[in-house]
């Protein structure tokens, strides 16, 4: 069982591939499903739906692989023409985690778009 918990979590990465350029949204409200909302890089929503309890679990596990709580005061811009990411989320404690980057990106950051894309793919095909 993953230990990173969270009752909100948005991640958005823009990307010259268009295929990467996306947004979501995930709540975890007590005694509700999971919502997830998937917007496109035009930041219109594409699906809007519940999320299983193993994908949460397998997003709780990537974000704990992929060390998601280092990215907390992540701000750092290199190239501004390249790609970009924001990261929040939100523990039930209120805190707050939060990370940016512009053509700059933390580590593990490769691995957990990736694995964004892998968990809920599914759900906006």
């Amino acid at each position: 069982m993953a230990d990173f918990k969270f009752v909100s979590l948005r991640f958005e990465n823009y990307s010259s591939d268009q295929e990467k350029n996306y947004s979501i949204f995930i709540t975890t409200d007590e005694g509700e499903d999971p919502v997830l909302v998937w917007y496109d890089g035009m930041g219109d929503p594409v699906a809007e739906v519940s999320v299983s309890a193993d994908d949460l679990n397998s997003l709780c596990e990537l974000c704990d692989r992929c060390s998601v709580r280092d990215w907390d005061g992540f701000n750092e811009i290199g190239d501004l023409s390249k790609d970009c990411f924001s990261f929040e989320a939100e523990d039930a404690d209120g805190n707050i985690l939060w990370g940016e980057g512009t053509g700059a990106f933390p580590d593990n950051f490769d691995e957990f778009e990736k694995g964004i894309r892998s968990i809920f793919s599914g759900y906006v095909d």
